[in-house]
């Protein structure tokens, strides 16, 4: 009897123990997913290749400024929006050469990120 008794103490003990591990790895994974969405910020620019100087910046996130360089860095253009709410803006380039631009986007969230434009 002593023996069935601490054989099933022992299975218990084991069975919570493993449950615990079992939560503690689930959450550790489910921080992990959080960072991770956390970090991913994107925004379309369109239309891409730009015929008549004018493009849109959206994006679901609330965008504070954009930026147009050319390729070795140069700023062409720079407009800051105050409001929180711009998730969608237009960029007018006015006249500018054909080629390769890069546009940096910057969010209220202080990420920024920077997508290729093609200017025709």
């Amino acid at each position: 009897m002593k023996r069935i008794l601490l054989l099933t103490l022992i299975v218990s003990i084991n069975c919570v123990v493993a449950a615990q591990d079992a939560y503690e790895t689930r959450s550790s994974l489910f921080s992990v997913e959080n960072i991770v969405y956390d970090q991913v910020i994107d925004a379309v620019v369109y239309p891409n290749p730009v015929i008549n100087g004018k493009f849109f910046v959206s994006s679901l996130y609330g965008i504070t400024s954009v930026e147009v360089l050319n390729v070795i860095g140069q700023r062409i253009i720079k407009k800051e929006f105050n409001a929180y709410n711009e998730q969608e803006v237009m960029i007018e380039l006015g006249t500018c050469e054909q080629g390769l631009y890069l546009v940096k986007i910057a969010f209220i969230t202080d990420k920024t990120i920077i997508k290729k434009l093609l200017v025709k």
